[in-house]
């Protein structure tokens, strides 16, 4: 999986052509028959699916040979250990059938080089989007969006591709000239009249789009909706603005 997922095809909405679907659905609480109906019917217009909760009761290995078929998987691990250990830990995920891995950013540049050794997409994370400000503040000894200026820096310095920040930091972080290259990877947006649940930082989908998102997380909205197929192309329809080209 490249910084450009350059092997997505096109996709037609109505009035706008899109590059892509910039998309990772949030399989968490589902059971695998769900997750396979889930990326069975949009994996081939998605970036992939995000899973952890599935891992942990299955197994790395069983869940690709299950799902990896439909989408790219990314396993939301958040790796955060010695570099040998991380190193050891991602080849595994690799070896699975796994396309991405995610890892805390705060364990350190040495770490994030040990976790690309793996050849996998390598997403970084930098301050948790259920944080506020206040907690997030005590945590780092600094602002949250200084801290996760910071975070996002150690992550290009480190080489890997892609950083998860929350739905306030990622306008200020994609213009960012040394942060050229990344990917900007944005959970926690909910369209008009969504539930928020546990996020404290919460945009539209189409304004985090328009502020340099790269890629969308959807969870709830999406995964939990009576027929989530309709509401992902309700989501495709609502972020076409911000994608169009001519």
């Amino acid at each position: 999986m490249s910084g450009e997922h350059e092997h997505l095809p096109v996709a037609k909405v109505e009035g706008y052509t899109l590059v892509k679907n910039p998309f990772y659905l949030a399989l968490d609480r589902v059971d695998l028959d769900q997750a396979i109906g889930l990326l069975k019917g949009a994996g081939k217009n998605i970036l992939g699916g995000k899973l952890h909760q599935l891992i942990d009761r299955l197994g790395a290995l069983r869940i690709a040979e299950e799902l990896a078929q439909f989408a790219a998987l990314w396993g939301d691990v958040k790796l955060h250990d010695t570099p040998d250990t991380v190193r050891e830990r991602a080849m595994e995920y690799r070896n699975a059938g796994f396309t991405a891995i995610s890892v805390h950013i705060k364990g350190g540049i040495e770490m994030m080089q040990a976790a690309k050794e793996s050849g996998l997409y390598i997403i970084g994370i930098t301050e948790l989007t259920s944080l506020d400000e206040e907690v997030s503040h005590l945590g780092s000894g600094q602002p949250r969006k200084a801290s996760a200026l910071k975070l996002a820096r150690d992550a290009k310095l480190a080489g890997i591709d892609a950083v998860v920040c929350s739905t306030k930091e990622v306008g200020y972080l994609s213009k960012r000239p040394e942060l050229k290259g990344l990917d900007f990877i944005v959970p926690g947006s909910r369209s008009a009249g969504q539930a928020t649940h546990d996020q404290k930082n919460v945009d539209t989908p189409l304004n985090v789009m328009k502020n340099g998102a790269t890629a969308l997380v959807l969870g709830r909205q999406v995964v939990a909706a009576a027929d989530p197929l309709t509401a992902l192309a309700a989501v495709v329809d609502e972020i076409a603005p911000a994608l169009a080209v001519a």
